[in-house]
C-alpha cells in the first residue's frame, strides 16, 4: 500500500512539473479557429493548462464548442475581418492585404503586445499563422511560440526551384499556357506589393520601436511573407494532406523549421448531426450531393437564388446544401422548396461526409474541407474562391481527388456529377483519396503537434538555418524588366508598321497623281 501511495504521488508530481501554461491564440473564422481547437484538446489531453485569446466574441460563440476545458478565454478586437466579397480570385487577392497585413500584422502585435504585458507567465505560445504580429509579441517577450498552418505551402529552393502555385486556377479555359503563365505572374506581383512588402515595412517599424532581434531586416527578404518568416526563423506546423499542400513532397526531405503533421480527426470533431439531416439522408434514394462552398468568401444572393431554384427543381440528386450564415437566412426567406434539397447551416461536416450515402462533396476548396474531404475519402467537385483555394483547387485536380468545375450553377454540377460517379472515374478518385489519406494520417495529427510543443518549450528543437530560398523579388524584378522590354518592343514594332504602310499609302497617291 505504501509502494503504490508513493507512486501515486510521483506521478502527480511528474504531472505537476512538466505540465506547462500554455497560452493559444487564434483568429475566430471556422478555417482557424477548428484547427487550432484541435491543438488545444491535444495539449489538454497531455495535461497541460491552455488559456486561450481570441477576437471578438469567440469564446462564447466558438471556442466553448469547440474546446471546453480552456482554463481561461480572453477575447479582443484582435483580429476582426468581415466576410470578404469578391466577384473573382483576382479582386480577392486584392482584399488579402486586409488580412495579412493590416489585421494579422499591425493590430495583431499591438493587441497581443498589450495583453502580453499583463499575462506574461507562459511557457509556450502557439498561434494561428495569419497573426504574424502575435508571433512576434511572443518573440517581443522572450516566450517561446510556434504557429500552425492547414494549407498550401509553396517555398521556392535554390536546390530544387518547383513550381510556384498560382493564386488564380483556371480550369478549362481557352487561354494559351504564355498567358496563364503571365497570370501567375501578375497574381505574385499582387501578393508581393500589396501584402509581403507592407508587412516588411511593418516589421522593420516595429525593429525600431521595440527591442526585437531584427531577423527579417538582416537577412534582407521582403518576398513572400508571411510565409518565409516561418520557413526561415520559426518552428511551424504544417497540418494537412502534404501531397496536396506542397508542390513537391520532397520538401519534406529537406532539414527545415516545417514540421508536417498532418491530419487525424478527435473524437469532438465528429460532433452529432441534427435530426433533420439524419432523416434526409436516411431516406434519400438518388445519389447524396453535399454543398459547402465555406464560411469567409460571399458570392452575389441572386446567383445563389437562382442555384437554389435549379436544386429544388431538378429530380436526379438528393442535395444538402450547407449556407453560411452571411447567406443562409436571406436563401431561407424566399421560400424556395424541394424534396430533394436540404438547406442548413453550421453542419457537422466531417459526419455527414463519413456517411457512407454521400456520394460527392461540393466545395471551394477551403484548408479544412480538403483535408476533411480526403479523411471521409469523398469525390470532390472544386470551385475555389480566393486566397489558398485556387491553388488547393488546382493540386486536388492534379492528383486525381477531384474535379473542377468551370462556374457555379446546376449544369455544370449536373455535368460533372456524371463524370465523377461513372464508375472509372469514381474508382480512380477513391484509390487516389484512399492513398492521400494514407500520408496524412501517417504524421500524427493534433497529438504530434502538441509533442512538437513541448520539444520547443524543452529546447529540444530549435530553429535551424534552412536550405536557400531563390530570390523572388530579384526574380520578379528580372520578370518584370523583361516583360516591359517585349512590350516595348512590340509597340515599336507595330508602330513602325503604321509608319510604314502609312508612307508605301503616300506614295501610292503620289505615283497616281
Amino acid at each position: 500500500m505504501k509502494c503504490l501511495l508513493a507512486l501515486l504521488l510521483f506521478n502527480h508530481l511528474f504531472i505537476e512539473v512538466n505540465s506547462l501554461n500554455i497560452l493559444g491564440i487564434s483568429t475566430c473564422y471556422t478555417g482557424h479557429i477548428t484547427p487550432s481547437s484541435g491543438i488545444f484538446r491535444a495539449l489538454s489531453a497531455r495535461g497541460h493548462s491552455v488559456e486561450v485569446f481570441v477576437a471578438a466574441d469567440c469564446c462564447e460563440s466558438k471556442v466553448s464548442k469547440l474546446f471546453s476545458n480552456f482554463s481561461s478565454c480572453f477575447s479582443a478586437p484582435i483580429y476582426e475581418v468581415q466576410a470578404l466579397k469578391a466577384d473573382s480570385q483576382i479582386e480577392g487577392l486584392f482584399q488579402m492585404q486586409d488580412i495579412f497585413y493590416e489585421k494579422g500584422t499591425r493590430v495583431a502585435f499591438h493587441k497581443t503586445r498589450e495583453f502580453l504585458e499583463s499575462h506574461h507567465n507562459y511557457d509556450v505560445i502557439v498561434t494561428d499563422y495569419v497573426l504574424l504580429g502575435s508571433y512576434l509579441a511572443a518573440e517581443l517577450f522572450k516566450i517561446p511560440v510556434v504557429a500552425h498552418y492547414v494549407g498550401p505551402f509553396s517555398v521556392l529552393l535554390e536546390a530544387e526551384p518547383d513550381e510556384i502555385m498560382s493564386l488564380v486556377y483556371m480550369p478549362e479555359t481557352m487561354l494559351p499556357n504564355f498567358v496563364l503563365e503571365l497570370i501567375k505572374f501578375a497574381t505574385g506581383c499582387i501578393w508581393h506589393y500589396f501584402v509581403s512588402e507592407k508587412i516588411y515595412a511593418e516589421v522593420n517599424q516595429f525593429y525600431d520601436e521595440f527591442p526585437l532581434e531584427p531577423k527579417l531586416r538582416d537577412a534582407g527578404i521582403s518576398f513572400g511573407l508571411p510565409f518565409v518568416y516561418y520557413y526561415m526563423f520559426s518552428n511551424f506546423i504544417h497540418m494537412g494532406p502534404p501531397d496536396v499542400f506542397l508542390t513537391n513532397v520532397h520538401f519534406m526531405q529537406y532539414k527545415n523549421n516545417i514540421h508536417h503533421v498532418g491530419y487525424i480527426p478527435d473524437q469532438t470533431c465528429f460532433k452529432p448531426l441534427s435530426s433533420e439531416i439524419e432523416a434526409f439522408v436516411e431516406k434519400a434514394d438518388k445519389p447524396v450531393v453535399y454543398l459547402s462552398l465555406g464560411t469567409l468568401f460571399t458570392m452575389e444572393i441572386t446567383k445563389l437564388e437562382k442555384l437554389l431554384s435549379d436544386f429544388a427543381a431538378q429530380k436526379k440528386y438528393d442535395i444538402i446544401w450547407s449556407a453560411s450564415d452571411f447567406y443562409y437566412n436571406e436563401l431561407k426567406a424566399k421560400g424556395i422548396d424541394g424534396g430533394n434539397v436540404l438547406l442548413v447551416t453550421n453542419v457537422a461536416q466531417l459526419s455527414l461526409l463519413m456517411k457512407e450515402k454521400v456520394n460527392v462533396f461540393v466545395t471551394h476548396a477551403g484548408a479544412n474541407s480538403v483535408q476533411e474531404g480526403i479523411y471521409s475519402q469523398t469525390p470532390m467537385l472544386v470551385f475555389p474562391g480566393f486566397g489558398d483555394q485556387p491553388a488547393n483547387a488546382y493540386q486536388l485536380v492534379q492528383n486525381n481527388l477531384a474535379l473542377p468545375l468551370v462556374e457555379l450553377s446546376f449544369a455544370e454540377i449536373s455535368r460533372k456529377m456524371e463524370l465523377i460517379l461513372s464508375p472509372e472515374q469514381n474508382a480512380q478518385i477513391r484509390d487516389s483519396l484512399k492513398k492521400s489519406k494514407n500520408i496524412m494520417t501517417s504524421l500524427g495529427g493534433f497529438d504530434k503537434a502538441a509533442e512538437i510543443l513541448e520539444q520547443v518549450e524543452r529546447g529540444e528543437i530549435k530553429a535551424v538555418d534552412p536550405p536557400p530560398l531563390v530570390n523572388l523579388t530579384r526574380l520578379m524584378y528580372t520578370a518584370l524588366f523583361g516583360l516591359t522590354a517585349f512590350f516595348l518592343i512590340c509597340v515599336s514594332a507595330v508602330i513602325a508598321f503604321i509608319w510604314f504602310c502609312c508612307c508605301k499609302n503616300r506614295r501610292a497617291k503620289t505615283k497616281t497623281s
